[in-house]
């Protein structure tokens, strides 16, 4: 469901849901089978989903919105966090 709708406000709860199973139980599990929580996956999941649209050339805040920042601040602190420096230094990598 990560994979497949990486832009719905997904929590716990939702994904647990998903699966079938108890929210305690799915934190359970996907920390075991992922090694990592099901937030932590996530926001990785959306930054490399972000990251590869912005080499396409999409503009930064599009891409944001689309995987659930709803400010621009806030998906440029994740993807410096993420990746070593923030999105406008990879577009204007792809834009030269």
């Amino acid at each position: 469901a990560i994979h497949e709708r990486p832009e719905r406000l997904w929590n716990n709860e939702a994904l647990a849901q998903e699966a079938g199973l108890s929210p305690s139980r799915f934190k359970q599990l996907f920390a075991q089978l992922v090694c990592e929580t099901p937030g932590s996956y996530l926001r990785r999941w959306r930054l490399m989903l972000a990251k590869t649209e912005i080499e396409r050339g999409e503009r930064i805040d599009k891409v944001a919105r689309r995987y659930g920042y709803r400010a621009p601040d806030a998906f440029s602190r994740a993807y410096l966090k993420e990746y070593g420096h923030r999105p406008k230094r990879t577009s204007r990598l792809v834009n030269q």
